[in-house]
């Protein structure tokens, strides 16, 4: 019943790198968030967040990774998952 293959999912192509690194590192972010003050309240900052991010994106948001690329928050101010004021 079909071919055997080490993996599931094929490795990310070299320009979508940028892309991964900041979604791990969102990841990270809202982990810890969740370890500080509870999932309700992460749940809450990290949905914020995210819909602050896909309003102030022209194009849609690949989910809770659609940062700028530098480790910043996108656009907003105030606690959130990226580690700004938290």
């Amino acid at each position: 019943p079909g071919e055997l293959v080490s993996y599931v999912l094929a490795p990310f192509p070299p320009a979508q790198e940028p892309l991964v690194e900041q979604m791990i590192a969102d990841a990270t972010s809202a982990l810890e968030l969740i370890a500080r003050i509870g999932i309700a309240r992460a749940s809450s900052q990290i949905n914020a967040l995210a819909k602050q991010r896909a309003r102030h994106q022209a194009t849609p948001s690949h989910g809770f990774g659609g940062g700028s690329g530098d480790g910043s928050a996108g656009g907003g101010s105030g606690e959130g998952a990226t580690g700004n004021g938290c």
